[in-house]
C-alpha cells in the first residue's frame, strides 16, 4: 500500500498488516516486546533494525498497571495524548526464522525513561512520535538520535473501570 508521501505503509511504515508482535529472544525461551532506546544502537540484535527497519506503531494509547495503597489487585490505566485520537510509537522490525523454518517479520516498541506523567505508574514508556515526525522517523537516520534522546510528551492517565474481562497478560 503506497502512502500519499510515497512512504511504504506495508510492514516498514505503519504496521497495518504485520501480525507478529514481539521478537524471539536471542537465546532461550520468551520474546522481546520492548527495546530500550538508550542501548538499541549498541546491541547486535537491534542495531541493524534501528538503522534500516524502523516502523511506526499506531495506537489509541497504551495500558499500565499500578499497585495503590497496599492493595493486592493492580489498578489499570489507559495512557493517551491529550486532545489526540492517535498515539504513534516508534518501533523496529526484524526478521527471524519461525518454527516451520520460514521467515517471519515481527516488531518491538522502543522505550525510554518515563517522564513525570508516566513515572507514578512505571519507570519506562514508549518512544512517542508526533504526527509531523512520522516520515522523518522512517527515512532520516540522523533524526533517530533526536527522537531517542528526548523526553516524551505529557500523557493523560485515565483509570480503567474493571468489567467482566480483565487483561492479565499479553501471552
Amino acid at each position: 500500500m503506497q502512502g500519499t508521501n510515497g512512504i511504504n505503509f506495508l510492514y516498514y511504515g505503519i504496521m497495518w498488516n504485520l501480525h507478529a508482535f514481539a521478537v524471539p529472544k536471542w537465546r532461550g525461551a520468551g520474546v522481546i516486546i520492548n527495546t530500550r532506546a538508550e542501548t538499541a544502537a549498541e546491541k547486535p540484535m537491534f542495531k541493524g533494525p534501528l538503522r534500516s527497519r524502523r516502523c511506526v506503531i499506531p495506537s489509541t494509547g497504551f495500558y499500565e498497571w499500578a499497585h495503590a495503597g497496599g492493595k493486592q489487585q493492580k489498578d489499570k490505566y489507559l495512557l493517551t495524548e491529550p486532545g489526540k485520537d492517535m498515539l504513534y510509537m516508534a518501533g523496529m522490525v526484524d526478521s527471524f526464522k519461525d518454527e516451520s523454518g520460514g521467515r517471519q517479520d515481527a516488531f518491538t516498541i522502543l522505550t525510554t525513561a518515563a517522564n513525570d506523567s508516566v513515572a507514578p505508574l512505571h519507570d519506562r514508556m514508549p518512544v512517542i512520535l508526533r504526527t509531523d515526525e512520522l516520515e522523518a522517523w522512517l527515512r532520516d537516520g540522523a533524526f533517530v538520535r533526536t527522537v531517542l534522546e528526548r523526553v516524551g510528551p505529557v500523557l493523560l492517565r485515565t483509570p480503567v473501570v474493571p468489567t467482566g474481562y480483565m487483561q492479565t497478560s499479553l501471552f
